[in-house]
């Protein structure tokens, strides 16, 4: 019996680390954004944004907000992180962050949000 506990025991851990948040590389950055696009929800100065956000291969980033109008940029990686620069939205300044794997689908970001893939 002590070695069935102990079986148990091991498994669940395995398993539960499995399914722990994993902080993503840059080759794993760009398995999961590139040419994908996702829902974006998360808070700037005590206000709600979301909207969605389109990574094509190339590098372009299309950014629709809430508002429903859309907004051009780039994105690119950068050691462990992706930074994006919108044409418009936050004066044009880059903002890098780092991304956690959630789960298959959801993603959250080292600046707060959470991004989960479209379908």
């Amino acid at each position: 019996m002590r070695i069935s506990v102990l079986t148990i025991s091991v498994v669940a851990s395995l398993f539960t680390t499995s399914l722990a948040a994993q902080t993503l590389n840059g080759a794993q950055i760009e398995t999961a954004l590139s040419g994908q696009s996702y829902d974006y929800v998360g808070m700037v100065n005590g206000r709600r944004l979301s909207g969605n956000l389109t990574y094509a291969a190339g590098g372009s980033l299309v950014v629709k907000t809430e508002s429903g109008a859309p907004e051009g940029g780039t994105w690119q990686i950068k050691g462990h992180a992706v930074c994006t620069r919108l044409v418009n939205l936050r004066g044009g300044n880059e903002t890098c962050y780092t991304l956690r794997r959630q789960n298959r689908n959801r993603l959250t970001t080292s600046h707060g949000f959470t991004l989960i893939k479209s379908k």
